[in-house]
């Protein structure tokens, strides 16, 4: 019998649909996403990955911290208003957290906006009864390659959380460049990321020069210094913006609700995980990877300023700086 045949039979028989765990809530048994989450756990917990949720599997979920059923708190930030969760089906084997070191901050939005202009795309969202973005995300977050951080905050400020706390979110640290920025500036400069996610020599040997600035600035010398712990990560999420365009040409904006919403989050981060919130800690993803992003990554369209502003509100200390929006 195939996986979602099995599940739709035992839901109700073998387990009660209320009471499952956070990353199966809302799942349709009989679907695929449901199959996909199964085996993730099923492979997480040294069980046969079949993507049946039998007895075993099961069992096994309500002996573990999991099934904190449904609640946010699986997550951490589980007080913040107008939050959903919509787990990644992302098939690959969960990677445990290491050490967090701080916020990562995307801002590019990987084309969610541009997939939002789709007639087709308005059709769907419009008779799912939820906006284009908030559609265009929870397909994103739905395929088994789908890019993912811990979190997508919407322009309206509502925020998607998809990575639990005790798994790495794709896009939260070196990995595999870690040993190229090791043997120093004079080399890494010399390379860049391609689209396929490849490197390729550069000729443009100006090409860092502001990103080496920056760090003057701040007093590290590599990305590797941002993050020295090779199991190391960084809390990541993504602010989704819209685009504006003006004579011709496009920009990505975000709005005040994301940067509170984002102040609220790396405040969460900054005491869930014991560091001081601070330009070091604070990344865009252009910073702390800069062969793979710089300079075309538009995190100066975020505003550190803004953030930094709700930050201090919010922590009730005047002392905190994010460093200002010319970085």
């Amino acid at each position: 019998m195939d996986a979602r045949t099995y599940n739709a039979g035992a839901a109700r028989r073998l387990w009660p649909i209320s009471g499952l765990p956070w990353f199966l809530s809302g799942l349709d048994p009989a679907g695929l996403q449901f199959v996909s989450q199964v085996r993730r756990y099923q492979q997480a917990h040294g069980l046969k990955p079949d993507g049946k949720l039998g007895m075993a599997t099961w069992d096994a979920m309500r002996e573990t911290e999991h099934m904190r059923s449904g609640q946010p708190a699986a997550f951490g930030p589980e007080n913040l208003s107008d939050t959903i969760i919509v787990p990644s089906a992302r098939e690959e084997k969960p990677r445990p957290v290491g050490r967090v070191v701080g916020v990562g901050i995307h801002t590019t939005g990987s084309g969610i906006w541009q997939a939002t202009q789709r007639a087709s795309v308005i059709r769907r969202s419009e008779k799912a009864g939820v906006g284009s973005l908030e559609h265009v995300v929870r397909n994103l977050l739905s395929s088994p390659s789908s890019y993912v951080s811990n979190a997508y905050i919407l322009p309206s400020g509502r925020t998607i959380l998809c990575v639990p706390l005790d798994e790495r979110p794709v896009h939260g640290g070196l990995s595999s460049m870690r040993e190229l920025y090791s043997k120093g500036f004079d080399e890494w400069r010399h390379w860049r990321g391609t689209n396929a996610g490849n490197l390729k020599r550069t000729a443009h040997a100006g090409r860092y020069d502001a990103w080496k600035a920056l760090a003057e600035r701040y007093g590290f010398d590599s990305p590797v210094d941002l993050c020295p712990d090779p199991n190391g990560t960084l809390w990541a999420f993504d602010l989704v913006p819209t685009v504006v365009v003006h004579d011709g040409r496009s920009r990505e904006e975000f709005t005040d609700a994301q940067f509170k919403r984002a102040a609220e989050l790396i405040w969460w981060a900054s005491q869930q995980f014991g560091f001081e919130p601070r330009f070091e800690t604070v990344l865009e993803h252009r910073s702390w990877n800069p062969i793979c992003r710089w300079p075309w990554d538009p995190g100066a369209n975020w505003s550190r300023k803004v953030v930094g502003d709700h930050l201090r509100a919010i922590a009730g200390d005047n002392t905190i700086s994010l460093g200002a929006d010319d970085e």
